[in-house]
């Protein structure tokens, strides 16, 4: 994620992000150009996750229509680090309250 130029809404998809930290670096990018170090004392142990040179981030949109009626809606946003511990991470996981659910409920076949 770049800092420089994420919206707030982006911004709270940080780990370890507060609205304060948000505010901050909103105002401070609305006067004055910012260095590596603004943002380091800005964001915080956030700023491990909005370095644009790092890393990259995605926002996938699923969506799933089995035959039997079931469907759903999710959203993900997933960065990768490098030297990290793990391949990737997930920033973020929403899925949609539109749902819907086997319409005779669950049945299973012997």
């Amino acid at each position: 994620m770049n800092a420089a130029t994420a919206p707030a809404e982006t911004l709270r998809l940080l780990p370890q992000i507060t609205e304060a930290r948000i505010e901050r670096l909103l105002t401070a990018r609305a006067e004055r150009s910012l260095q590596a170090p603004d943002y380091e004392g800005i964001l915080g142990p956030a700023v491990r996750y909005a370095k644009p040179a790092d890393h990259s981030v995605a926002r996938l949109e699923i969506a799933v229509a089995l035959a039997d009626g079931f469907a759903s809606e999710a959203e993900a946003i997933i960065v990768t680090l490098p030297k990290d511990s793990e391949p990737y991470r997930i920033l973020a996981f929403r899925q949609s309250p539109r749902a819907s659910a086997y319409a005779g409920g669950f049945s299973e076949t012997r």
